[in-house]
């Protein structure tokens, strides 16, 4: 085979490999996940989002919600949450809460980027519950600004990545890393309309990925409501379902909306967006039994079988695909590697032989002078 095609070869497969492993997602950005949006239209107030888990995350992975009743520390408040073993024991991660008082909140994943220590600050995130303190104490956002501010968030915003928070009077917050290293906040004005958070810090779009088509697709669907009558759940859940994410590395698993005003709660599994389940949040804490302290529900409990079986099988899907083009990708890489090494191994024998050739006819030539 002539220089030139192998070349050629050698390109194409690993042009070939790079394909299927970027086209099906194989290099996502771990820190851009979920959605979240705010509403507010007449006397509504609603905090609604996408909640993404890449596959290792949901590998083992178990959904709850928890109930959590007031206390001396403060208020009561209802969690999403889920359990997976690490290290051989349960790691809880909690993405989404709203309290008794309409304070609700969920977050974004943007890339890390530095910011300023504030050692001087009464609180520092690696010793205070920064989430937890704006459940149990707060009522509205005024006051988790205030209290976002009286944090050192140390000097990376990993610990921050972007909160979105919003009230019953639907007022709500985004609150990032700002371009000058500190707290940056994206208010909603206090009046009908809406604010949206999705991959890319609101503050410095620069951080994260901008532009974003959760966000354009959310703002566009958010703008045609005109009507206290337009905002409706079913409205809200199709902009859900138009803006989450599905894929083999990386797929929206829990799905909600807020009732800031009525304290309801409609939760979504999986991108499975016809049936939902709906939990009011006094309801729920009427049935907390005494000195307990909280209760908990499975999703395995909120949806039908159906449903929870339709996830399993669907992520059990991806995962086989998600394996099977790693092979292909790792068969492609070392069929490449293997064109390569040949190709290295015959060019230095030929240049061998060649020398040879040559220092043979150097002696013949030598001998031939000699006689």
């Amino acid at each position: 085979m002539k220089h030139g095609m192998r070349v050629r070869m050698i390109y194409k497969l690993v042009a070939l490999s790079l394909v299927f492993l970027v086209s099906e997602g194989l290099f996502p950005d771990s820190n851009e996940l979920c959605s979240v949006a705010t509403i507010s239209y007449g006397g509504e107030a609603l905090l609604f989002g996408n909640v993404d888990f890449s596959s290792w995350e949901l590998t083992g992975a178990s959904f709850y919600i928890y109930f959590y009743p007031a206390s001396e520390d403060g208020y009561g408040y209802v969690a999403l949450g889920s359990i997976r073993k690490e290290n051989g024991r349960d790691r809880v991660t909690f993405f989404g809460r709203m309290n008794e008082k309409g304070l609700a909140y969920s977050g974004n994943g943007v890339p890390d980027v530095p910011l300023n220590s504030h050692p001087e600050k009464p609180f520092s995130i690696y010793s205070d519950d920064f989430l937890l303190m704006t459940m149990r104490e707060c009522s509205d956002v005024d006051c988790v600004i205030k209290m976002a501010n009286n944090f050192d968030w140390g000097n990376s915003s990993s610990e921050l990545d972007q909160l979105h928070f919003a009230d019953s009077t639907g007022d709500a917050v985004v609150i990032s890393a700002g371009k000058d290293g500190e707290l940056a906040f994206t208010r909603k004005e206090k009046r009908d309309g809406y604010l949206v958070s999705t991959n890319f810090n609101r503050a410095n779009p620069e951080n994260g990925r901008y532009p974003c088509w959760r966000y354009n697709t959310a703002v566009e669907m958010l703008e045609r409501i005109e009507s206290e009558n337009d905002l409706t759940i079913d409205y809200l859940t199709s902009i859900l379902d138009a803006t989450h994410v599905e894929g083999m590395t990386v797929n929206t698993a829990v799905s909600y909306v807020f009732d800031l005003q009525n304290r309801d709660i409609y939760v979504y599994y999986f991108h499975q967006y016809d049936e939902v389940a709906v939990l009011n949040l006094p309801d729920e804490m009427a049935g907390v039994l005494e000195g307990a302290i909280c209760k908990g529900k499975p999703f395995t409990n909120l949806f039908s079988l159906e449903t929870t079986e339709m996830a399993k099988t669907e992520f059990e899907g991806y995962q086989r695909r998600f394996f099977a083009i790693i092979v292909l990708g790792a068969v492609l890489g070392i069929a490449g590697f293997s064109i390569i090494c040949q190709y290295i191994y015959k060019r230095k024998r030929n240049k061998c032989s060649l020398i040879q050739e040559e220092m043979s006819t150097q002696d013949a030539r030598e001998k031939e002078e000699q006689k």
